[in-house]
């Protein structure tokens, strides 16, 4: 691969930067020692721009092209709660056997009683059977948040703190 530019950021499947490179943590830097990575950078990471200025902090952050929004503004949530606008109040029936869980008719996943110690589910009669409601109560929607992020593979993201300078058309 050709050499890097100064400022690219790579993703790296190793535990440490390489030489020449840092890692995306939001790092504060001083201008006076990296001044040619600070006029590519200059602050949109944040820092005071007259004696320093900051790396891009990818920690926890997935990354994105530009498509119209502003560079370095998150967004995305990693946990979202459930409204009741966007799950309608909606019960769920739960339905049990009559019999032992090693008997055949527990089949299909349905929750049966138990040898030992004690059958926890029980009815005097019935061969299936609901549970009560009190059992499984209606949804409505909380405030607990629930895990929004997609499935995931840990990596570093690093930026090139010495590399070809990137020209501008």
């Amino acid at each position: 691969m050709a050499d890097p530019f100064l400022g690219e950021i790579r993703a790296f499947g190793f535990s440490f930067a390489p030489q020449d490179w840092a890692y995306c943590f939001g790092n504060t830097i001083s201008i006076m020692q990296n001044q040619a990575l600070y006029t590519v950078l200059r602050t949109q990471y944040g820092g005071d721009g007259k004696t320093t200025f900051n790396l891009p902090n990818l920690s926890g952050l997935a990354i994105r092209g530009l498509q119209g929004d502003f560079v370095n503004k998150p967004s995305g949530s990693e946990t979202v709660a459930l409204s009741s606008m966007q799950v309608p109040p909606h019960t769920h029936t739960l339905t049990g056997v009559n019999g032992r869980a090693s008997e055949t008719k527990a089949a299909g996943n349905l929750p049966g009683q138990f040898t030992k110690p004690t059958n926890v589910y029980t009815v005097a009669s019935a061969d299936k059977l609901t549970l009560p409601t009190t059992l499984v109560s209606p949804f409505e929607g909380g405030t607990d948040p629930h895990e929004n992020r997609q499935p995931l593979l840990v990596l570093n993201f690093c930026i090139c703190l010495y590399g070809v300078y990137p020209l501008r058309p």
